[in-house]
């Protein structure tokens, strides 16, 4: 099997290093002209791994380079949610007739369309797939013990999507919900960002394994609404949602103790852009299934600069214990 990549990024160069093993030949596309020539010069991307040799079977290639997508089998994106939909429209020649597996952990807003839903409309694809799980890029590239969920909806490709991806490090389970796969992504980032403003005004353990609990049982909450309730024990849902929320090189843990610090963010960064339409679409979402979402709408209101945050999370904790 040939695989495409698109996006050499983190996780992009980490996946590819990941699946090398089970692949012929990978081809990584990307922008970054340094990143492209240090991969077939050295085989190391020097921006993102600049200590892990990659295999030699992966070669990088301008995104203009399109045309080796038609010697693929099987195609991975992996590009912010925000630049899914261009690069899809860009690349629809190429994608047509492939095998697609999105990594995006984002929602289109206001559509609240999923990647493989955005994927599948501008390519005319409808064999588009997702994966999710707690996986760091920079733990998945030197083959830690890794738990991976990947959502395939068509029996007859099964067998080979989840072939990639089998090693003795990593641990898979799979769904026919490549939907309820890519929301349970984007929630565990909401959560993973209430956990971190959570985090800079309740330090003790008590406090952040019961507010932590809240946030995996209303999570827990929306996928049951959602028909999505079967993946609550997935590694997509619970496993995930515990990485993002409890690590600090999380980017929405992250960017949740920014908040709770008052720190400014900046306006135009992916993670802040992505995190606000996500929250809103989940927000669109949840209204329209008359949920009640108190965590969901607590991450919402305090990127308002004008929100006094330590009140919101007194009349959150009152509006959970009634």
């Amino acid at each position: 099997m040939n695989v495409s990549v698109i996006g050499s990024g983190s996780f992009g160069t980490a996946l590819a290093q990941v699946i090398s093993g089970n692949a012929d030949e990978i081809y990584l596309f990307g922008r970054d002209k340094s990143i492209i020539d240090s991969i077939n010069q050295k085989n190391i991307n020097n921006v993102y791994h600049p200590l892990v040799k990659l295999n030699g079977n992966i070669k990088a290639f301008k995104m203009s380079e399109s045309q080796k997508i038609d010697d693929s089998d099987l195609v991975i994106f992996c590009v912010p949610s925000g630049s899914t939909r261009i690069v899809a429209k860009d690349l629809k020649e190429s994608l047509h007739d492939k095998i697609i597996i999105s990594t995006a952990k984002g929602i289109e807003y206001p559509s609240s369309k999923y990647m493989s839903q955005v994927i599948g409309e501008e390519t005319n694809n409808d064999t588009v797939f997702s994966i999710s799980g707690p996986t760091f890029a920079d733990e998945l590239i030197k083959n830690v013990l890794s738990g991976i969920t990947l959502g395939i909806d068509k029996k007859n490709y099964e067998n080979r999507v989840i072939g990639l991806f089998k090693s003795p490090t990593n641990l898979l389970d799979y769904s026919d919900d490549v939907q309820g796969v890519e929301l349970c992504s984007i929630l565990k980032n909401i959560y993973a960002t209430a956990m971190g403003v959570f985090d800079t005004y309740f330090q003790d353990p008590n406090e952040h394994h019961a507010l932590l609990n809240l946030c995996f049982k209303e999570m827990k909450y929306i996928l049951k609404k959602s028909g999505h309730h079967h993946l609550s024990d997935h590694f997509c849902a619970y496993g995930d949602l515990n990485l993002t929320a409890n690590t600090d090189k999380s980017r929405n843990r992250t960017l949740g103790l920014m908040l709770g610090k008052s720190i400014k963010l900046d306006p135009k960064s992916t993670v802040t852009l992505e995190s606000i339409k996500s929250v809103k679409a989940v927000k669109k979402k949840t209204n329209k299934l008359k949920s009640e979402t108190p965590i969901v709408n607590f991450v919402e209101s305090v990127f308002d600069e004008k929100v006094r945050i330590r009140i919101a999370i007194n009349q959150l904790i009152q509006e959970v214990n009634r």
